[in-house]
């Protein structure tokens, strides 16, 4: 983690530089549990590079684990317009729907 803070501290511009350090703390926040770091890092991600399926992956997966069924499958349905055919976002997608249906949760 510390790499990435470093990185981000030392003020580079470069757009790709930046959404790959985003994109890698983002991982890293995933696999740790802290989904809300990871949450911001997807979102600021996103800003260089909005059509990103990893990206709106991984921010749906954060949701996911935080049981925020309505805020996750927002962001899966985003990234579907980019990429309506990706398997990993419709699987995603529909992992959320099946656990909402079994929480009885009805999803707008």
């Amino acid at each position: 983690m510390h790499f990435f803070d470093e990185a981000l501290a030392s003020g580079w511009k470069e757009y790709q530089a930046l959404f790959t350090i985003y994109m890698g703390r983002a991982k890293l926040n995933l696999l740790i549990g802290q989904f809300g770091k990871c949450k911001e890092d997807c979102l600021e991600a996103l800003k260089i590079k909005g059509e990103d399926e990893t990206m709106w992956l991984i921010l749906g997966r954060s949701r996911f684990f935080l049981d925020k069924w309505q805020e996750g499958l927002k962001y899966v349905n985003t990234g579907l317009t980019f990429h309506p055919k990706s398997e990993k976002l419709l699987h995603l997608k529909k992992s959320f729907e099946t656990s909402a249906e079994n929480e009885k949760i009805v999803l707008s």
